[in-house]
């Protein structure tokens, strides 16, 4: 994915990222579960260690230098 200027993005996962998961798998369900009791859904509005966390694993597995977290709308 490009931006307007031809700055090259990734896209982990377009339309509905959920249905590419699986239909309740027991593995998923569990995490679905352990989450749930500490997190279960916030924004970037919200400030939380968690999006530090993640955002620092994805620039650590990447190799990219910033990354930022949306939803596309799709």
């Amino acid at each position: 994915m490009y931006d307007v200027e031809g700055k090259k993005y990734l896209d982990f996962l377009g339309a509905f990222a959920t249905l590419s998961q699986g239909h309740c798998h027991p593995k998923i369900l569990a995490a679905v579960r352990e989450q749930a009791c500490i997190l279960h859904h916030t924004s970037r509005a919200t400030h939380h260690n968690l999006l530090y966390q993640v955002s620092e694993k994805l620039c650590t597995l990447t190799n990219f230098e910033k990354v930022l977290l949306t939803n596309t709308g799709m």
